[in-house]
């Protein structure tokens, strides 16, 4: 089991919508929680390319500069792309 948070199958029941979210679909909420894994195990990767760059034994250099700046695309990327299922309304 993943230690990445979920939207949980209860808010899909639920009458109320909150922050503009409008009522997710049981596929809709599975497709979420997929992209949220994806984004759990890309965490993973990223955390040990920043380790190697802090662990005087690793025989590797990154440009921390540019692992910032990838590392920010891809967290732009997975909400994105959670956006375009949710479909929030306003901004």
């Amino acid at each position: 089991m993943s230690d990445t948070p979920t939207i949980s199958d209860s808010f899909v029941r639920s009458e109320i919508t909150t922050d503009g979210f409008r009522r997710l679909t049981h596929d809709e909420v599975h497709t979420v929680n997929h992209v949220q894994e994806l984004g759990g195990i890309l965490k993973k990767v990223l955390d040990d390319v920043q380790n190697m760059h802090v662990n005087p034994d690793a025989h590797v250099t990154i440009d921390m500069r540019w692992f910032a700046i990838g590392k920010t695309h891809l967290e732009q990327g997975l909400m994105a792309i959670k956006r375009s299922i949710l479909r929030p309304e306003g901004m």
